[in-house]
């Protein structure tokens, strides 16, 4: 009888087995069939829009949606029957800006009940030395998971992605962990944990408070504060009357109002480096009132702020290309670092998408601005290790100031046409507010004077060229002391202008596989492609 239970039993388990890893095959595949609806747009009746260059438009199923979240059930109910339904994520998530990757993320998760593995690319840095865990684009991909998921109301990822985040919160730099408290904030019902464990890191970093009112709502900054330890009451008096001093010149720094930070520099109770203006003005202030406060030359260009951070470091941070090249061209030295090693390259390529700067041998469409960026801080570092600067003028372009302003003009006009972004950088960043004013003569009976000013202000142009752009100026360089270029008749000047366009792309490829960089820009290698297009229909 023993023996005869025992089979039963034995015999009963087995079968509860088989049964069990046929339900659970049953399940992956009815998850694995829903998935492919996912990448089915015949089949699919809405979309929901996401912000891009250009815009995406994913198509997806209401029925599938409208099972598995209720937000969407809600959503698909207000649609009028035969309309199609369009969810615009810029009007849903107005505090933060999802990407494509984490949309699909949810989407994925949505259709199949899985949770798939991250992005490759879209989730890597530009830092090849990064571990793509804590960098900017790693925690912007989990950050735009959880609050995608925290609007659609799908608990389960949201407690999910919470996790995540809080565990790489002590690894990330502060101004991320600052970033996240700033989105996170309007959904701290559902992010509790996270918006805790934000503002005690924030508490207890070196953030200002002057950063803090920046960045947070007042009710945030007060909690952040609460926790932060009471200076003594006397050193809390001083501060306050430096504090009070230092806002009223950061809100003129903000209104745009350069005679009014004038007037409060001249009243000597802070200076630009004692209060970190120029930080603060590289940081949030338009480009140009940057460069006005630059040529005040009343600050260290490379002096630290509390944090440890040069002006360069925060230019980095903000992005900006003119910025960047303006705080360079005033002396800015890239080999600072941060107090914990990084320069300024590092700080930018950290915060840089891999497939917004794809590296040598990747075929890009145009040039972008991180590009540009990561060119200039990379050409900055060259440039420290290098004594001397070289020449502005090229041989050939004579003492005579006619000759010359004809040299300059030529030469600035070629740069456009090949490297529109880097020549308007230039232009944009040299004495008098930029060169293009001084483009061309606007007038037959020009004065001396106003030659010599179109001289200087395009004379700088070419010099800022040569300075951070220097494949650039050797191939223009090459291009003017063309003598089949330059003096033949009109059509065989025009084919050979082509020809030389045509060739630019030949020898893009060539430099790239002899040094392994970039010598040109990809904007450049796109004309190049035109022009040989152009010199063979010419030709026939």
């Amino acid at each position: 009888m023993e023996l005869s239970y025992s089979a039963t039993a034995l015999s009963d388990t087995a079968t509860s087995a088989a049964g069990s890893a046929a339900a659970d095959e049953a399940l992956r595949r009815l998850s694995d069939n829903f998935a492919t609806l996912l990448h089915s747009p015949d089949l699919a009746d809405g979309f929901i829009i996401i912000k891009g260059e250009p815009d995406h438009a994913i198509p997806v199923h209401r029925c599938v949606l409208s099972a598995r979240c209720p937000f969407f059930r809600g959503f698909f109910s207000k649609i009028p029957k035969g309309e199609e339904p369009r969810i615009e994520m810029k009007d849903l998530v107005t505090e933060f800006e999802v990407g494509v990757d984490a949309l699909n993320a949810v989407l994925g998760y949505v259709y199949s009940g899985r949770v798939g593995l991250p992005p490759g690319e879209p989730n890597k840095c530009a830092d090849e030395d990064c571990l793509h865990r804590c960098c900017k684009p790693a925690v912007d991909f989990e950050l735009g998971v959880l609050i995608t998921s925290s609007k659609f109301e799908i608990s389960e990822l949201v407690s999910l992605y919470q996790r995540r985040l809080c565990n790489v919160l002590e690894f990330v730099v502060i101004d991320d962990v600052l970033r996240i408290l700033s989105v996170v904030y309007m959904h701290s019902h559902s992010c509790m944990n996270l918006f805790t464990k934000c503002i005690k890191t924030v508490a207890h970093s070196d953030l200002e408070t002057l950063t803090l009112e920046k960045a947070l709502p007042k009710y945030v900054v007060k909690q952040v504060m609460d926790l932060r330890p009471n200076p003594p009451p006397s050193e809390s008096q001083s501060a306050d009357s430096f504090n009070n001093h230092v806002k009223k010149l950061y809100s003129a720094l903000d209104s745009d109002d350069f005679e009014l930070v004038k007037l409060l520099l001249d009243e000597r109770r802070t200076s630009l480096d004692d209060s970190c203006a120029l930080h603060y003005a590289v940081s949030h202030c338009h480009p140009k009132i940057v460069k006005r406060i630059l040529d005040l030359e009343l600050a260290n260009i490379n002096h630290k702020n509390s944090r440890g951070y040069t002006v360069l470091h925060c230019a980095a941070i903000r992005k900006e290309p003119e910025i960047i090249m303006s705080v360079l061209n005033k002396g800015a030295r890239s080999s600072e670092t941060t107090p914990d090693g990084r320069k300024a390259l590092q700080i930018f390529k950290r915060l840089t998408k891999y497939v917004d700067y794809k590296r040598p041998g990747d075929e890009v469409k145009s040039l972008t601005r991180d590009q540009l960026c990561i060119r200039l801080l990379e050409q900055a570092e060259i440039k420290d290790s290098v004594v001397g600067e070289p020449s502005v003028f090229h041989p050939d372009a004579g003492d005579d100031l006619h000759d010359m302003l004809s040299y300059l003009e030529d030469r600035v006009n070629l740069a456009r046409s090949f490297f529109p972004l880097e020549a308007e950088l230039a232009m944009a960043t040299a004495e008098g507010g930029g060169a293009l004013k001084f483009f061309v003569s606007t007038t037959l009976d020009e004065t001396q004077e106003q030659k010599l000013s179109r001289k200087k202000a395009l004379s700088e142009t070419v010099e800022l060229g040569r300075r951070y752009f220097p494949r650039c100026s050797t191939f223009l360089d090459n291009l003017l002391h063309d003598t089949q270029l330059m003096e033949t008749g009109m059509e065989t000047r025009k084919e050979r202008f082509l020809e030389i366009l045509g060739e630019f792309g030949a020898t893009l490829l060539e430099d790239k596989q002899a040094n392994g960089t970039s010598a040109l820009t990809p904007s450049s290698s796109a004309s190049a492609r035109r022009g040989k297009k152009k010199a063979a229909r010419i030709r026939r």
